[in-house]
């Protein structure tokens, strides 16, 4: 295992577990854990940058960003700090729909060009037919009791894809969504009927939150199964995850997670239809060796130590690999080949050989499927996806506030019968006095808009029916 410097697709994979459980574990926990939480108090050392705390409201998403911004300036010459910074921030833009720069944020931590995977000759893919990636996990789900899918934290097309799945896995019996991010402090969750900024890390996230509160509204019971007792505190003198302590510890949110899923589901209903939504390798079904401080050892994910523990085998469906980054430059060679020649133009896929009917994945030990998703496209700055399988419209926001030169504003949409203090937004997008008035995409329904500045002053709001 390298540092958090992220330098390859092993480290890739390293840098993301470490940042879910150093992150979402702080940004759920009611006090802080590990380097996330290292919010600057009286006496703080210099070294170590401040970051959000758990917001308390839904008009925070702006001033986080903006100190995410003035504490990446002050660390660019601290390798380990800036990417930390970077991946930090690519979640954040994500959070206000600016999805090109969350890309952008994630893949400044890598060098220009570096691509995910070994190059595929172009002509493979010609053996291959694209089914609709739906349709087919829809099909291969009737052979399977648990499915396990992944994403990318700062791609929120990732979970968008997880939602069109949802409906009709209910109707296939799936009466449970487990969901990685969420957090059991949130026990009213299921009553509620829909997620708070408090319900999760990630789930601040609109594309997320939705997520949730989709599968509450078809009846599923949404469950927390995240491994709560937080990381180890790092050393932070010289980097961020410098601790030999975290490999154990990896190792023991990977079993705490297993655990979960069978405590809280299987052991009162073993024959429960369950969809899991992970993020990055928990899903993996082979160990990895990761080294940390010049030590090697081995991380039994997730979906390997769930397996063991239940005789369950899950259908696992990767959406990280065969997925877009910031510019074709930096795709992975597999999916840039399989893009160029015309796979996937408009909608995600699964690849199947024509000859032997086997499912295209770049690695079989890892996961059963591999998702390929399409290059995005933008209308008005906001990416078509969002329309999610026709479930979404976009909406031309309707209001004169304009934001000053160099600041920004941020429309945002909520349900009307939700709570407006606590709740996350529908869809959201910052918006600049240089750009045009920004679009939202929403489902049928009574909404709320409201225009909020970067000090979440409320600039402006209106009702608006779907």
């Amino acid at each position: 295992m390298q540092r958090i410097a992220c330098m390859g697709r092993s480290t890739i994979l390293v840098a993301c577990l470490v940042l879910g459980a150093a992150w979402g574990d702080a940004l759920n926990a009611s006090e802080p854990a590990g380097v996330a939480a290292t919010q600057p108090e009286q006496g703080q050392k210099a070294h170590q940058p401040k970051l959000p705390r758990e917001p308390a409201a839904n008009h925070q998403y702006l001033a986080d960003l903006r100190l995410l911004h003035s504490e990446l300036d002050r660390f660019q010459d601290h390798r380990d700090w800036r990417n930390f910074l970077l991946q930090m921030m690519g979640a954040q833009y994500s959070y206000i729909g600016r999805y090109q720069k969350a890309v952008e944020a994630y893949d400044a931590c890598f060098p220009t060009g570096e691509a995910t995977g070994e190059a595929r000759p172009a002509a493979s893919f010609a053996e291959y037919e694209a089914c609709d990636a739906v349709e087919s996990v829809l099909e291969l789900a009737d052979r399977h009791q648990v499915l396990m899918i992944n994403e990318a934290h700062h791609v929120p097309l990732h979970r968008a894809f997880t939602l069109q799945l949802l409906e009709s896995l209910y109707k296939k019996g799936f009466r449970y969504f487990a969901a990685e991010t969420l957090t059991a402090k949130d026990s009213a969750l299921q009553t509620r009927g829909y997620p708070t900024m408090k319900s999760g890390g990630y789930l601040r996230e609109p594309v997320y939150a939705d997520l949730v509160r989709t599968a509450l509204r078809l009846g599923y019971n949404v469950v927390p199964y995240e491994h709560e007792r937080g990381m180890p505190e790092p050393v932070i003198d010289e980097y961020p995850f410098a601790d030999e302590g975290l490999l154990n510890a990896q190792n023991a949110r990977e079993a705490g997670q297993a655990k979960n899923l069978y405590e809280r589901i299987l052991r009162k209903d073993p024959q429960a239809k369950i969809l899991v939504h992970a993020g990055y390798g928990h899903i993996s079904k082979k160990a990895d060796t990761w080294e940390l401080g010049g030590k090697k050892g081995e991380v039994r994910f997730m979906a390997v130590v769930f397996k063991e523990l239940t005789g369950i085998d899950p259908l696992t469906i990767d959406q990280t690999a065969m997925t877009e980054r910031s510019a074709p430059e930096k795709d992975g060679k597999d999916y840039r080949s399989a893009i160029e020649q015309g796979v996937a133009n408009d909608k995600a896929v699964l690849l199947r050989h024509k000859t032997t009917g086997r499912w295209f994945n770049l690695s079989d030990e890892v996961y059963d499927l591999m998702v390929v998703h399409p290059r995005s496209r933008y209308e008005n700055g906001r990416p078509t996806w969002l329309a999610m399988g026709g479930r979404r419209k976009p909406y031309l926001v309707k209001t004169e506030a304009r934001p000053p030169k160099g600041s920004s504003y941020l429309a945002q949409a909520f349900y009307a019968q939700e709570a407006i203090a606590d709740a996350v937004p529908v869809d959201q997008m910052e918006y600049t006095a240089d750009e045009p008035l920004p679009t939202l995409w929403l489902p049928r329904g009574e909404f709320l808009v409201r225009i909020i500045d970067e000090a979440g002053a409320t600039k402006g709001q209106y009702s608006v029916s779907e």
